[in-house]
Order: C-alpha cells, then sequence, then structure tokens
C-alpha cells in the first residue's frame, strides 16, 4: 500500500498541488514540478494508512521556489494496535475547528487542506522537518514544558471549550485500559520465566505489581489536579520546537487524536516518561530535569493566567 500511495501523491495534477504549495511558499504560485514523496516513519496510528513528506519545485512570480508539505492519509491502518481504544477521526475535528491554530506557546500544526480520495482522507499539513528532532537536548523539553503549560491553561478550568469531539475519558482509560490489565495478569502467570527476570529485575517486579495494584487510588488522586485542554500523546516525536519573526520561539504539536479534557500535569510528565520508554533519554538525565521541566512548566500556566495549588499540579 506504502507504494502505491506515494505514487498517487506523485500523480497529482497541478491544479490539484497548488493551492496546497501556495501555502507552502505563502504567496501565489504558477505552475510546478512534478513532487516527490517520501514515506516518514511508521503510521501507528487507527486510521493511518500512511505519512509522507512531499516536496518539489513551484514557480511564482518571483521565481522558483522550493516547497514541502506533510500528507497524513487516513483509512486502513498500516499497522494493527490491539488493545489501543481511542478516536483515530478525532484529528481531523481538531484541524477544520481551526481551535489550536493561532495559541501562543504551542500550537496545532498549519493545515493546508483537508482531501477525500478514494475512500481515503488526506491532510495536509506544514513540513516540520527542520525542526529539532529527538533526541532532543535538555533545553528542548524545558521550552516545550512552558508551551505546554500555556497551552493546558489557556482556558480557564470554569470556561472550558465545549466541544463534542474533544475527549472526556482522561487518563484512567487509557492507563487502566483492559489491555494493561491483561498483561500485568501475565506478568503474575510468567513472573518466575527466565526471560522476564532478565528484563525486570527480581526486586524491581514485585513493586511493579505493587504500583499496577495502587494505580487506582494513585490516578484518583492526580485527578484532584486542575483540569484544562490537554494534548495527551506529548512526546517528542509529536512536538517540534520552531521560532519565527512573528510568534518568536514557541512548540508546534501533531497528532491530535488524543486531545480532550484532563488533567494540569499530565502531558509533561507524558513527555519525560516517553522519552525514557523510547531510550531517547537515560533515566539520570530525566530525573535532573523533572524540577526544571516542572518549573517551566509552572511559568506557562502562569503566563496563561492559572494561580493555584502548585502542590496539586505536581
Amino acid at each position: 500500500m506504502t507504494r502505491d500511495l506515494a505514487t498517487t501523491i506523485t500523480q497529482l495534477t497541478a491544479d490539484e498541488l497548488l493551492p496546497i504549495i501556495s501555502q507552502s511558499v505563502r504567496e501565489e504560485t504558477i505552475s510546478c514540478d512534478t513532487p516527490t514523496a517520501s514515506k516518514i516513519g511508521r503510521s501507528a496510528g487507527l486510521a493511518t494508512s500512511g505519512i509522507f513528506r512531499v516536496a518539489g519545485q513551484a514557480h511564482t512570480e518571483h521565481g522558483e521556489r522550493s516547497w514541502s508539505a506533510v500528507v497524513k492519509i487516513l483509512g486502513p491502518p498500516e499497522f494493527d494496535r490491539p488493545g489501543v481504544d481511542y478516536e483515530p477521526m478525532r484529528e481531523l475535528a481538531v484541524y477544520r475547528s481551526g481551535l489550536f491554530a493561532q495559541l501562543r506557546g504551542l500550537r496545532s500544526a498549519r493545515c493546508y487542506a483537508i482531501e477525500e480520495r478514494d475512500g481515503l482522507v488526506y491532510l495536509w499539513l506544514e513540513d516540520l522537518s527542520d525542526a529539532p528532532q529527538p533526541p532532543w537536548k535538555p533545553e528542548h523539553y524545558v521550552a516545550a514544558a512552558r508551551h505546554i503549560g500555556q497551552f493546558n491553561a489557556h482556558w480557564p478550568e470554569d470556561a472550558l471549550p465545549q466541544r463534542d469531539w474533544l475527549n472526556r475519558e482522561g487518563f484512567r482509560a487509557i492507563f487502566r485500559s483492559p489491555y494493561y490489565q491483561d498483561r500485568f495478569d501475565r506478568f503474575l502467570a510468567l513472573q518466575d520465566h527466565t526471560l522476564l527476570r532478565r528484563a525486570v529485575p527480581a526486586d524491581v517486579l514485585p513493586r511493579l505489581l505493587q504500583l499496577w495494584e495502587d494505580s487506582d487510588e494513585l490516578l484518583a488522586l492526580a485527578e484532584t489536579a486542575p483540569m484544562g485542554v490537554c494534548h495527551l500523546d506529548c512526546h517528542a516525536k509529536n512536538l517540534f520546537p520552531v521560532h519565527d519573526s512573528r510568534h518568536g520561539a514557541h512548540t508546534v504539536a501533531v497528532d491530535w487524536t488524543k486531545v480532550g479534557i484532563s488533567c494540569y500535569g499530565i502531558d509533561i510528565g507524558h513527555m519525560l516518561s516517553s522519552a525514557m520508554k523510547w531510550l531517547e533519554l537515560p533515566p539520570d538525565q530525566a530525573q535532573n530535569l523533572v524540577d526544571p521541566v516542572f518549573d517551566a512548566y509552572l511559568a506557562g500556566l502562569a503566563q496563561a493566567g492559572w494561580s493555584g495549588d502548585e502542590d496539586q499540579v505536581r
């Protein structure tokens, strides 16, 4: 399927591409050459058929310009993800609404077009490949934390946006899903297996199992924190530090499939823990970043007008 989709993209006509190219180069485009389409990464979304970087040369009144865009194609998933349960088409609602397009600190990627072709949806977005990619430097985590704080507190808790597509299940549904329950049940059944003992030391496994047993209580405590709009999938593969003359330094976020109302702090916790999970950040470096990231996050909340109990957020 990947090769067919790439070919389909390169066969789009100039009339189909020019409106997208004009937005990419930010000036009227007269004509364009045949573009290239290269696959980006491994598509893990429940409705993601593929993600491609499309690039080429365009001709404007001011001469020849290089252009590029990212097209995320929604349809039959490229890879199956058993146990993952969220609304895959929520992202379309996000981009159609424009709700997060002009925010301070953290914003959604610019959306050039949403098109339906042969039963698939083509989501054309700005190309962010020039932004720092993971593994990040420590300062990227700190800056992103401040921008996430501005985003989470952009709407006061008593005036949150009322959109049907906003996820209101919270992160309890993520962490207490049947998928994870099955994994912990298997831990118990296989705790003496040689491979499991090699992966999880004997002194760690009981604490891990106890953490799972205590997780309902811990989640209930976390849910007493203030509530705001949260991305709920914040990590360096979905966040792009950028700088421009109009907005200064800010962070652009993609993959809005889980966005919804949840508690302050979850997005920065996810950001650090994901970096450790994918071996992009050693645990000792992550530990050293906890306080700077949290302080930057509080500063972002304050910049957005929030003042409250810091301990609840921590």
